[in-house]
Order: C-alpha cells, then sequence, then structure tokens
C-alpha cells in the first residue's frame, strides 16, 4: 500500500510500506481522507516536533484521518465492518515497517477497540458523512473539548492569538459558548477576514497595523480580556497575551512550541510584563473525544458546516504539496483525499 512518510527530517514521500496486518482486538479500515495539520505534521516533516527524535523516522505522517471498517478481529466489539470511523492510522510492529507519527496517510490504516486499550479518539461517525469533509472534526472537537474542560462562561471576554483553524476554531466555539467580545489576533488579513466570515470573532486585530493593547481595552470598556488563548505556541505572542490580561485574567496554552534540540520538552522562554497585579498561566490537554455526539449535533443542525473549515484537497501522492500551500499561506486548510 501507499503511505505519505518522513523518510528523515526534511524529506517526505509518498511511496510503497508493507501491508497491515490486525490482531484480534483490531480492524483494518480504508483510509478514505487525512486533513494536514497546519502546524504538528509541519513541525514533524521539519524534524521540530516537541516529544519526537530523531528516532522516530522513517515515518507515516497524519493524524486527521476519516476511514471505513473493512475487516475485523475476532474479539473486536466496539466497531462493525462497513463504520466509517476517526483517527485510523497505520502501524506495524518494532522493525516490519515506518514508524507512526500517527499513521493516517496511507491508504489503510487500523482502529483497536477501546475494550482492549484502543484510543477513545478512534470513534464512530454517521455513514453520511462525506469523508474530506469529516477530518475537520478533529480540530473542531479538539478545540471545543479545550474550551469546555478550562473552562470559559458565557460573558467572558476572550482574546486569541492565532488565526489558523486553531485560531478560529476556538474563537467560532468562545462564541457558540456565549462569551464576548472574542477577538482574534493574527498576522495577515486573509485569515481574520474568514474569522469574521465564519462568525468565529466580534473583533480581529492585525498585528502589523493596530496595537493589540489598545484595541483590546476598547472592546472590553477597558478591563482587558478574562481569557487569552495561545494557539499557536509562540513565547513572543504569550508574552504580549499578557498585557492584554484584565486583573484575574487567566492565559491558557494550546499551541506546541518548535524545537531545535531533539528531546526539549519542558522549556517555554516567557518575557512576563506585570501588567496586573493577578493573573494565573494554565496548560492542560484537549479531550476530544468529549464533545462526539454534541459536535455531530451541531454538524445535523447546520451550527456548523465543515466544508467552510478547508479550503484546499489534494490526492495523495501530492502530500508534499499540501504542505508546501500551507507553508506558503496560500490554503488555510489541506485536505488529502486518500
Amino acid at each position: 500500500m501507499l503511505a505519505a512518510v518522513i523518510e528523515r527530517p526534511g524529506e517526505l514521500c509518498v511511496r510503497e510500506v508493507p501491508d497491515l496486518v490486525i490482531d484480534e482486538t483490531e480492524c483494518l479500515v480504508e483510509i478514505l481522507a487525512c486533513a494536514l495539520c497546519n502546524s504538528t505534521d509541519r513541525k514533524l516533516v521539519a524534524g521540530h516536533f516537541r516529544y519526537r527524535g530523531p528516532e522516530m523516522y522513517p515515518a507515516i505522517l497524519g493524524h486527521e484521518s476519516v476511514g471505513r471498517v473493512v475487516q475485523c478481529g475476532r474479539r473486536v466489539t466496539a466497531f462493525r465492518e462497513g463504520d466509517l470511523v476517526l483517527r485510523a492510522g497505520a502501524s506495524y510492529p518494532p522493525g516490519a515497517g515506518p514508524s507512526s507519527l500517527f499513521g493516517g496517510l496511507a491508504q489503510f490504516g487500523k482502529v483497536k477497540d477501546p475494550a482492549h486499550g484502543g484510543s477513545p479518539l478512534q470513534q464512530v461517525l454517521p455513514a453520511d458523512l462525506d469523508p474530506v469533509d469529516a477530518t475537520m472534526l478533529v480540530t473542531l472537537k479538539e478545540t471545543l473539548s479545550w474550551l469546555q474542560r478550562w473552562p470559559v462562561a458565557a460573558g467572558q471576554s476572550v482574546v486569541v492569538l492565532g488565526s489558523g483553524p486553531v485560531g478560529l476554531g476556538f474563537g467560532f466555539f468562545a462564541k457558540l459558548l456565549g462569551c464576548e467580545p472574542v477577538i482574534v489576533l493574527g498576522r495577515r488579513p486573509e485569515p481574520l477576514q474568514r474569522a469574521l466570515d465564519l462568525g468565529a470573532a466580534d473583533v480581529v486585530i492585525n498585528t502589523a497595523d493596530a496595537d493589540p493593547a489598545a484595541v483590546v481595552r476598547q472592546a472590553t470598556g477597558g478591563r482587558g480580556a478574562d481569557r487569552v488563548i495561545d494557539a499557536v505556541g509562540d513565547d513572543d505572542l504569550v508574552a504580549l497575551g499578557f498585557t492584554l490580561l484584565a486583573t484575574g485574567g487567566r492565559i491558557g496554552l494550546y499551541g506546541i512550541t518548535s524545537t531545535h534540540t531533539p528531546g526539549d520538552m519542558e522549556r517555554r522562554h516567557f518575557a512576563v510584563p506585570m501588567a496586573r497585579l493577578e493573573w494565573s498561566l494554565d496548560c492542560f490537554n484537549p479531550q476530544e473525544a468529549a464533545p462526539h455526539a454534541q459536535m455531530l449535533a451541531l454538524v445535523r443542525s447546520g451550527r456548523v458546516r465543515l466544508r467552510d473549515w478547508y479550503t484546499h484537497v489534494v490526492p495523495l501522492a501530492e502530500t508534499a504539496r499540501g504542505l508546501e500551500l500551507l507553508a506558503r499561506r496560500e490554503a488555510f486548510k489541506v485536505v488529502v483525499n486518500v
């Protein structure tokens, strides 16, 4: 079968890899589509992703996958043949094939029954969802679950640092949860306009031509923001975020910074201006599986239009071109149609 393999940092190709073998607790999944993550996938290809060192390469990329179950092991009860599922990925025993950097960019992958140690992220979808559209559920569920876990509350003001798919996801769901105003900060006019068009912001700030602190004060009646979210993983942006806080405000870290030192997992370097006497810094993971039913209901009702969240579709053979479109800022979000 074919897969998108990072041979070594900086080198991605689509090539033949060994066919998968499932055990009695696993299912074989024909992967239909897999979105490219603007942040994680690009860092993995470059070799700058925290928690993953050079020993991981060669490795199959992709974690935003949608596929259909074609074979089930005899002890599987959570999935059936024909099920549309999230997050299938190709993986092998040590030495039998490339490593798995989630493995979703392959023609086939696996899901494992959660009763036997499978991931709770591998969830069943309605059979009639378009697989290309459905890849958007991964980012959208992550951002919604993160906000709910923090949590944010109706009436709180929120500033999102970053205007990519993750940042706009945060803005969109903060508004849906009743936060106001929701302010999205970015560096380019196109994604900021997209934030307004998607209903993901009440106010946008282009740092190239505006003073963020002045805009936030004006939008919040002089108080500053109750919540600031780092959606990018940029320490300079976090330092800016401190200046936007209201007294008692909280900064949440979601984005993962790049690293040039393998295994450098812990260090972030913030310049912390003491703009307010009371504030807090929070860092935690999303619980992507938690809002699954809620998200599907939002899709069914039309409140969430999955097609609005990506701009380009490329075939598996052109995965590298999809990453180039993201790097050149020509695409907002890219889906690989496997």
